[in-house]
């Protein structure tokens, strides 16, 4: 396995909304054979559950963030750390500011 050919596409924005799905891709064409594992914590250091569904190419993979502040994101492939992982996301809440 060439870790330098497995990388992710997405987090273009750092700042994700809580309750909202996070999607991204982990593209390991030309990586040769593994398996991509996330690993999402929280602020409070808690594990949030992320969906990896594998492709031709890579992994398709989602979170949803459930509390404010930032998230650890690492990604591994066939059990070595994706290059630039961990990645920090931070969640805030969405307000509406109503003018009167």
């Amino acid at each position: 396995m060439h870790s330098v050919h497995v990388h992710t596409r997405a987090f273009l924005v750092a700042d994700v909304t809580v309750g909202k799905e996070v999607p991204f891709e982990i593209i390991t064409a030309g990586a040769g054979k593994g398996q991509a594992k996330v690993t999402v914590t929280s602020p409070s250091g808690k594990q949030v559950p992320a969906l990896t569904t594998a492709k031709p190419d890579g992994s398709n993979c989602k979170f949803i963030p459930l509390e404010t502040g930032p998230h650890s994101v690492q990604v591994t492939f066939a059990e070595q750390p994706v290059p630039r992982s961990p990645f920090t996301v931070t969640a805030t809440e969405v307000r509406c500011i109503v003018h009167t």
